[in-house]
């Protein structure tokens, strides 16, 4: 019988990969790299680290995985062989490439076999979605985040408060601010420290 996607993956380092079995509220602090519109290669949403070998390899099969039955092949061999941290570290390095459909399809393929993403896994897939644009999907995905039981962090916030107001969505915006509130501890302090850094951003542009 051929093993599932995930199953030589061991339940008790799920946590650290991204992918939860049950809710797990993350309060964890993460330094702040915003997820700009802008095209090319960017900064990770997370502190880098070096990718493993086996991750590197990962990435590299999908991209040069040209058909479906290609695809669907390293997504069962490949990727499951990847433990801890590699199969969040694959789909972030994905959307740091740009490659928006590969990092969709990984993340969709890893819920099908049945875990749960936590917060930065999402915040994973909302980054991807604000990098081309699809400012509906971002929200549709912030909003699964809340409904699965995870919390969105500071980090979630934000990305998708710039890149809203940077789009002109002054009223999703808005939500997502109004959101601080129930999530985070002092979130006017956060709030205002998002405007400011926002603003300077914005001015060093104009330079």
């Amino acid at each position: 019988m051929k093993p599932s996607f995930m199953g030589s993956l061991r339940i008790s380092h799920l946590p650290q990969m991204g992918f939860l079995k049950y809710p797990h509220h993350n309060h964890n602090q993460s330094s702040i790299i915003t997820c700009g519109l802008r095209g090319g290669t960017k900064k990770p949403l997370w502190k880098s680290r070096v990718l493993s070998t086996e991750a590197i390899q990962a990435v590299h099969s999908l991209k040069l995985a040209n058909s479906n039955s290609k695809l669907h092949h390293v997504l069962s061999t490949r990727l499951s062989r990847l433990l801890k941290a590699d199969l969040l570290d694959t789909l972030a390095e994905l959307q740091r490439q740009n490659e928006f459909q590969l990092a969709l399809k990984l993340f969709t393929e890893l819920e099908k076999d049945g875990l749960k993403p936590d917060t930065r896994a999402f915040t994973e897939l909302i980054g991807a979605y604000l990098q081309v644009g699809m400012m509906e999907k971002a929200m549709e995905t912030y909003e699964r985040l809340k409904a699965c039981g995870c919390s969105p962090n500071k980090l979630t916030f934000t990305i998708l408060i710039r890149n809203l107001e940077n789009a002109g969505k002054e009223e999703l915006a808005a939500v997502v601010k109004k959101d601080c509130i129930e999530y985070l501890e002092y979130p006017e302090r956060f709030l205002e420290d998002v405007r400011k850094k926002h603003l300077k951003r914005r001015q060093l542009d104009l330079v």
